[in-house]
């Protein structure tokens, strides 16, 4: 009788939480395989070893085939009929992954127990079938069940050379799993602070139909937020076709959830919480080249930077603590892999070196990688620690591969100012594994570019000369835009290769009325006010004051506008505004008041609210004054 085992891989996540960004990286899929000679098909066991991180963030396996799992131990039996035939159709089922062949009570069908019982979906029983076979086959049964399981045992047995030539060490790499890193995570913010949340995340898949391993974008759909401590912790500044803007407002603990596609269609959610209060640590972490790929043999430097930035709720105030405040924060690196496997196959192969002379820097380097390992992700980790005490953590994910396509630049100018343009000009690299120089250009007739505009209120992108884009920047916000690479395949059909987003940063135009001693306009002179400007150094700008009474509102004004000479000037080129006391008061205004509009090439980025008290004028004289007898030298007060 011949024995024919089915194996089922079962993948899954975890996620690692770190002060700003989280990523998943469980890899799953133990095998055990187990031959039954009690039952009438072998069995093999899948155990699901897999780990999670931080709470709310644990992706469970998909199911395999119908399978239900035991509680605690994670295990669950598949039997396989002895006929040929049936063993044929199950090995079919299987490989369709979608079909389900759970039995009617919930029971996995050709499990131990529904074998023992004779049941399956139907009702129908396995030694039924068998003699069901017996009587169409006659007496040349036992001849063609000794046939088909000749044939069975050889296909067995080619499928088992072939694993062992292809995979002689057993590398489990080469086992489907998926990864999803997520570009968020359990953060410490102060109040005013801002979580931003892509509406595209990451995952990669490497499984039967991308033995290779391809890149996917999660898309995330909704974003809901719940108050464990305190109330109105966090809201939604901005919601938009790019993605949210959270905002922390007052002290507490907010749990976010966030719903997104996952690569396949379907729909999941992952939590993450911040907290908010007064002393916040973090540290920032990036690679001095800006990429996050790599090839076998290379490397890449990594920098990172610690802040520790103070919140008095009291007095609504800041502080950025300097370098000699923040002398005894030390920094600890380490290194973590998505598949576990590779540490133990690989060895000292990838290492991450922290610099001697300035902790804040290291370098991962991939060494001579055996072939069969196509993919490997590794999580460059660092903690910042003040007097032993852990503060903060941060981490990064480096990609090798042996053969993949990247969209340069990474990064652009992206502190121009409104109305200011930048130009850059997009190429794709392609980086073989074979390439001595590290990557081909490809040429610009064989690459097709497609720009994704999130908010056209911002800035503009459009096509220049040579290949190359020109943004032109119009709001002061934080804001994004993404471009995404197509390159033919072989079909001639294009195929997305990269994709990335690039960032405009907020600008500060802020300013204020600059006032020394109080605000009051008298009815006997003039008043004049200037500005605090400091932030506006460098930029091209305009001062456009509003004067008047009652309610503004963005179409008419005020209610009962001003006009300039109305009791008011304004000095454009010392930016100074001067009010007229008398003026006003013979007018029976007792209160103005002002909105200055900041506007750079005809748009404003900011504006200045103040009002100001006209009274009249008045003086109060006090003193007593009594005879005095004053000798030489004498002074008298």
């Amino acid at each position: 009788m011949v024995m024919a085992g089915i194996l089922v891989f079962s993948q899954g996540t975890g996620v690692i939480a770190a002060e700003n960004v989280s990523a998943g990286i469980t890899a799953e899929g133990v095998i055990e395989e187990e031959e039954s000679s009690e039952a009438e098909g072998s069995v093999v066991d899948v155990m699901h070893d897999g780990e999670s991180g931080s709470e709310g963030s644990t992706e469970e396996p998909a199911a395999e085939i119908g399978e239900e799992e035991d509680e605690g131990s994670g295990m669950q039996d598949l039997a396989v009929p002895e006929t040929a035939d049936q063993t044929t159709e199950t090995e079919a089922a299987v490989e369709n992954e979608g079909e389900d062949l759970s039995g009617a009570d919930g029971q996995e069908a050709g499990s131990g127990s529904a074998a023992e019982e004779g049941a399956d979906e139907d009702g129908d029983d396995y030694s039924a079938a068998s003699e069901y076979a017996d009587e169409e086959t006659g007496s040349d049964s036992s001849e063609s069940e000794s046939a088909a399981e000749e044939s069975v045992q050889e296909e067995l047995s080619a499928v088992a050379a072939k694993t062992q030539e292809e995979n002689p060490e057993g590398n489990t790499e080469t086992e489907p799993y998926i990864e999803r890193q997520f570009g968020f995570g359990d953060r410490s913010m102060l109040p005013g602070w801002t979580q931003w949340i892509d509406r595209l995340q990451h995952c990669y898949v490497e499984n039967a139909e991308y033995p290779e391993g391809r890149h996917f974008d999660m898309t995330v759909t909704d974003i809901s937020l719940e108050d464990i401590e305190g109330e109105n912790v966090v809201s939604i500044s901005y919601s938009g076709e790019n993605g949210w803007d959270l905002r922390a407002q007052n002290g507490g603990i907010c749990k976010v959830t966030v719903t997104y596609k996952d690569w396949d269609g379907s729909q999941n959610t992952e939590e993450f919480r911040l907290y908010v209060g007064s002393d916040v640590y973090e540290v920032d972490l990036w690679t001095d080249s800006g990429s996050d790929r790599i090839l076998p043999g290379g490397e890449a430097a990594m920098t990172a930077e610690a802040r520790h930035e103070v919140y008095d709720f009291a007095s609504r105030e800041y502080h950025s603590c300097s370098e000699e405040e923040m002398a005894g924060i030390t920094y600890e690196w380490r290194l973590e892999f998505f598949d576990e496997n590779v540490r133990q196959e690989l060895g000292d192969l990838i290492t991450l070196t922290p610099d001697e002379e300035d902790p804040r820097k290291a370098v991962i380097r991939f060494g001579d990688i055996p072939d069969g390992w196509n993919h490997i992700d590794a999580n460059v980790i660092v903690t910042i620690s003040e007097n032993g005490e852990a503060k903060a953590e941060n981490n990064h994910w480096i990609f090798m591969d042996r053969h993949y396509y990247e969209l340069w630049p990474t990064r652009i100018d992206g502190n121009i100012d409104v109305g200011q343009e930048t130009v850059f000009t997009p190429q794709v690299r392609e980086y073989p594994a074979d390439n001595a120089d590290g990557y081909d250009i490809l040429p610009a007739e064989q690459v097709e570019y497609e720009v994704e505009i999130y908010d056209d209120k911002a800035y503009t992108v459009t096509p220049g000369d040579g290949g190359t884009y020109v943004v032109k920047r119009l709001r002061e916000y934080d804001t994004s835009f993404r471009i995404r690479a197509f390159v033919k395949n072989e079909d001639g059909n294009p195929e997305e290769v990269d994709n990335r987003e690039y960032w405009l940063n907020r600008k500060n135009y802020d300013f204020w009325y600059d006032i020394s001693g109080n605000d009051q306009i008298f009815s006997d002179g003039l008043r004049t006010f200037g500005f605090n400007l400091d932030e506006l150094d460098g930029v091209d700008y305009e001062l456009v004051p509003e004067v008047g009474r009652g309610e503004w509102n963005e179409e008419s004004g005020f209610e009962d506008p001003l006009e300039e000479g109305d009791g008011w000037g304004y000095d454009s080129s010392a930016h100074q505004i001067t009010f007229s006391g008398p003026a006003l008061y013979e007018k029976g205004i007792d209160r103005i008041e002002t909105r200055i509009s900041l506007r750079i090439g005809g748009e404003e980025v900011a504006s200045e609210w103040h009002g100001f008290d006209v009274r009249e004028a008045w003086y109060d004289f006090h003193g007593e004054f009594e005879d005095e007898v004053l000798f030489v030298d004498d002074e008298w007060f």
